[in-house]
């Protein structure tokens, strides 16, 4: 929420999220903002390759991304992601998390709103330090899921 404020203050019209622990190399950013010029979508998001990703985080990254494909239409790979690209005036006032469940709102606001999202591949290694993401975290960001979708009219 303070970065999308900064980039709108600051009159950018994108505003670029990448993990800081070094797991995403940084050589992606221009792959992600080459995509997202080129095919004018309002979010690209890097999907990484599950190989390289360790099992507990591929299983439930599956299941969320299951999940949100499954109540939103929505035909993603990696909602987890931790580099991606969104256009400012697109996300504002829609983001309210402020945990690991920010990956999540951002995707479901997409989808939710019919943004054009694309996906690139992207390189993903271990990264530096201890994850500090718990288990707990896995069953807010499944709340956050539910929480997005738009009620019945």
């Amino acid at each position: 929420q303070t970065a999308l404020k900064a980039a709108r203050e600051l009159g950018h019209d994108v505003l670029v999220l990448i993990d800081c622990d070094h797991s995403y190399p940084t050589k992606h950013i221009p792959e992600v903002l080459s995509k997202m010029a080129g095919t004018g979508a309002d979010m690209v998001v890097g999907c990484r390759p599950f190989e390289n990703v360790a099992f507990s985080h591929r299983l439930v990254n599956i299941f969320h991304t299951g999940s949100i494909n499954r109540l939103y239409g929505s035909a993603y790979h990696d909602i987890n992601s931790g580099l991606r690209a969104i256009r400012v005036e697109r996300f504002e006032g829609l983001l309210t998390a402020s945990g690991f469940d920010i990956e999540a709102q951002i995707s479901c606001a997409a989808a939710r709103e019919g943004m054009k999202v694309e996906e690139v591949p992207c390189g993903y290694v271990q990264r530096l330090g201890e994850s500090k993401i718990r288990a707990w975290d896995t069953w807010i960001i499944l709340k956050r899921i539910w929480s997005e979708r738009k009620p019945a009219v």
